[in-house]
């Protein structure tokens, strides 16, 4: 497998381990050029707007309430998406005028797993965090 795949492994807090294989078949390799301005930008400019910010929260792993530090967007009109290991977006929400900290609450409907936050404001760079929900 070494020229063919990308091998992962993760190990959860209980012991319970996954791995997964990344096929990497026809996959040119190029190397990486970052958050490279295109030619003749103002790098200045652009500096400060290419960089993701931060986006912690706690606990993780969650029971059910997750505390979403929103300091990075406070005041601002955010877009919270909630995607699933497998890639389904299972939560969808508008928040208006955010404060420091966002509670949500995942009930039931919930499966335990791991999820990914994905916090896009209406202008400027989205950020993501994942998560582990284990009841």
């Amino acid at each position: 497998f070494p020229n063919n795949y990308i091998h992962m492994y993760a190990k959860l807090k209980n012991g319970q381990s996954f791995e997964a294989y990344l096929n990497t078949f026809y996959c040119p390799v190029q190397p990486w050029e970052g958050n490279k301005p295109a030619e003749g930008a103002d790098r200045e400019a652009l500096g400060t707007s290419l960089m993701q910010p931060a986006l912690s929260l706690r606990p993780n792993p969650s029971t059910g309430l997750v505390l979403v530090d929103m300091q990075a967007w406070l005041g601002q009109d955010v877009q919270l998406r909630l995607i699933n290991a497998q890639g389904q977006e299972v939560m969808d929400q508008q928040y208006r005028d955010v404060n420091e900290w966002l509670e949500l609450n995942l009930d039931q409907r919930f499966a335990d797993g791991l999820y990914f936050l994905v916090v896009q404001p209406a202008s400027g760079v989205r950020a993501t965090a994942t998560f582990v929900l284990k009841r």
